[in-house]
């Protein structure tokens, strides 16, 4: 929350290119994932646990779904939005930085609970 009831004045279009650009994030994401599993299955030597990559994202997306719009509701959806991002981006570091299976799939799964917000709650953030 902002401190001392100041707002952070933002023109609606700069707003809708962030939207965007996390919408666009969080897309590419799911579609390299997608696309290289058996690659990161080769890599990492472990066929057997390569379903809980997407398995996981996609359980705490689902989870927490609702969870991050009541708490956009709470705090605000500026302050939830940015921080969603950052779990995002701090967890799809992770995943870049991952050199286990394990790793990975904990990465993922703490990924997933920052996209709702970006993909679910884009139409609440301009009604305000």
């Amino acid at each position: 929350m902002w401190p001392n009831n100041t707002h952070l004045q933002v023109s609606q279009g700069y707003l809708e290119l962030l939207y965007t650009r996390g919408l666009l994030f969080s897309t590419l994401d799911a579609g390299i994932v997608a696309t290289s599993m058996t690659a990161i299955g080769d890599e990492m030597k472990s066929y057997d646990n390569i379903t809980w990559i997407i398995l996981a994202y996609l359980l705490t997306y689902m989870g927490f779904a609702v969870v991050i719009s009541r708490l956009s509701d709470i705090f605000g959806r500026k302050d939830v939005l940015l921080g969603s991002w950052l779990l995002f981006l701090t967890f799809s570091h992770g995943c870049a930085t991952s050199t286990r299976m394990t790793e990975l799939i904990v990465c993922r799964a703490l990924q997933g609970v920052g996209v709702p917000d970006s993909m679910l709650c884009r139409k609440s953030h301009f009604s305000n």
